[in-house]
């Protein structure tokens, strides 16, 4: 595949083209989130069901992020929109 970089892993694959996307930059991380929701699903044990949650939670705040980049929603929606666990809500000065 000419212009993409392909980076396998266990649970996923991320690609990134250098040029013209077939697909918006958060649909392809939404859709690392859906396979590690899946993956959890199918964990056996506490800790990496865990593990798989918190990877999804964490590729869902990025395509929030990536439509906020891109213009497509509003930094105060994103904001509203959630943060991965364990994300605490900045203390006002």
């Amino acid at each position: 595949m000419e212009g993409r970089v392909e980076w396998p892993c266990p649970f996923a694959y991320v690609f990134l083209e250098q040029e013209g996307l077939s697909m918006k930059r958060s649909q392809l991380l939404l859709d690392n989130a859906v396979i590690c929701s899946k993956l959890a699903k199918r964990s056996t044990d506490k800790q990496t069901k865990a593990l798989f949650k918190r990877m999804e939670e964490s590729w869902r705040a990025l395509a929030r992020e990536q439509d906020w980049l891109d213009g497509e929603i509003a930094p105060i929606e994103a904001y509203r929109l959630g943060r991965p666990a364990g994300v605490r809500r900045p203390h006002a000065a």
